[in-house]
């Protein structure tokens, strides 16, 4: 099983084999050889580490890690499609079809958006994922001039992503993300409870809540890791909106600040006022919140 962005194509050819049941029929809808639709499930296949299809001279059947993969590669596939739309309607250039956009970018391309998004620089980037500097600031015009818009901007201390960059980043990083979440599924049908859960975590909530939650999890799955992210709500957001986390606890918003979010209930927590016994208004019957302001707060 393999790590990073799986071939793109492989993952086209994958759907539609596991739709229509035909790897032929696929080669045809993705303008492939029969040989070359074959070879593409085939690398997916060992880009898992598992067999995806149980296949006859009648038919193309998805194994059961076949159809768990299968879900979350047409997942992934859709936030592609809406971050090439949403890139797009950023863009500059109008003119650029979304199909050929969407066709025409590669998984390495993803993942050198991603980590220049995350770095900021073109040199930390490289540095993260084992390349020159020259190849990633070349891969980075090529899917510039894919989208036919600016993607990056020059700053101080590196560079910025674009609106039409964001846009099409944050697609990118969904699909990754349900991606791996995929090879999590692969292990836990296998009976490895491996994975990582990415938890993002507002202060109050860290300090008991989150230790007690973790300790519970991790001491009943063997294998399972917690990695716990702190920082305001509004980085935090947007974090869980990327798929860099999986879920966020605190204090609740209202209204719900994003419709692509759902919140749940934990508990409620009154808010007291708390005085020393020898104030002057713990023998005052009524208490208003104006009587309060009398007094220094802490």
């Amino acid at each position: 099983m393999q790590s990073g962005f799986p071939n793109i194509r492989h993952m086209r050819v994958f759907v539609e084999t596991a739709r229509t049941g035909s790897v032929s029929t696929a080669a045809e809808l993705c303008h492939l050889s029969q040989p070359a639709a074959s070879q593409a499930v085939a690398g997916l296949e060992t880009y898992f580490g598992t067999p995806l299809f149980i296949s006859n001279r009648q038919r193309s059947a998805l194994t059961t890690c076949g159809i768990l993969v299968e879900r979350r590669t047409r997942a992934a596939m859709k936030h592609l499609r809406d971050g090439a739309k949403n890139a797009l309607r950023e863009a500059s250039n109008k003119e650029v079809h979304r199909q050929t956009f969407e066709l025409s970018v590669t998984a390495s391309q993803l993942r050198n958006l991603i980590a220049i998004a995350n770095a900021g620089s073109f040199t930390v980037a490289a540095r993260t994922l084992g390349l020159s500097q020259p190849t990633i600031h070349r891969a980075a015009r090529n899917l510039e001039a894919i989208a036919g818009t600016p993607f990056f901007t020059a700053r101080a201390s590196g560079v910025r992503l674009t609106a039409a960059a964001d846009a099409f980043m944050r697609g990118a990083k969904l699909a990754q993300n349900e991606i791996r979440q995929a090879v999590e599924d692969i292990s836990r049908e296998n009976g490895l409870e491996r994975g990582t859960f990415v938890l993002g975590s507002l202060p109050l909530a860290r300090t008991a809540i989150v230790p007690k939650a973790i300790h519970a999890m991790v001491s009943n799955v063997e294998g399972f890791q917690v990695r716990v992210v702190e920082g305001p709500y509004a980085e935090l957001l947007r974090s869980l909106l990327e798929g860099d986390i999986d879920c966020l606890i605190g204090a609740l918003r209202h209204p719900i600040p994003t419709d692509d979010i759902e919140q749940e209930l934990l508990f409620q927590d009154a808010l007291a006022i708390v005085a020393h016994p020898s104030h002057p208004l713990v023998d005052q019957p009524i208490v208003t919140l104006d009587d309060t302001v009398e007094f220094p707060w802490i």
